[in-house]
């Protein structure tokens, strides 16, 4: 069982089990995914798609569009590329892949707290 998976499931221990769902499956091919109950009010990347290979990421951020519902939230949080890291999303990049589906709410450029790399979270509300 991934490592990510097993944590998840001890921060949950304490919950009642029909309150949440643990679920491991490939990102690049959610809209295959079987145990996904969507629509949904809100999904979180924090570091996910910007590192996938680039002829996955539109259909990742298609995916994402199609499981939230008309005015969900999106919340992405990504590294820009540089020469430590040479995968990543620049402002330019998020807007080229998620902007056909939604309407950018806020965007925040910064400098990574940890690394001290260019980074930006992104606010983006589905249209519909």
């Amino acid at each position: 069982m991934p490592q990510a998976v097993e944590i998840a499931r001890d921060k949950l221990a304490a919950f009642p089990p029909e309150q949440f769902s643990i679920l491991c499956y490939d990102v690049t091919r959610l809209d295959e995914c079987p145990d996904l109950r969507a629509p949904y009010d809100l999904a979180v990347d924090i570091g996910c798609g910007h590192g996938l290979p680039l002829e996955s990421q539109a259909q990742y951020a298609k995916n994402i569009a199609d499981l939230l519902g008309p005015g969900g939230t999106m919340m992405l949080f990504c590294h820009e590329p540089s020469e430590q890291r040479p995968f990543g999303w620049r402002p330019e990049d998020v807007h080229r892949l998620f902007l056909p589906h939604f309407d950018l709410v806020w965007q925040m450029l910064n400098p990574d707290t940890t690394t001290g790399s260019p980074s930006g979270w992104y606010r983006l509300a589905k249209r519909g």
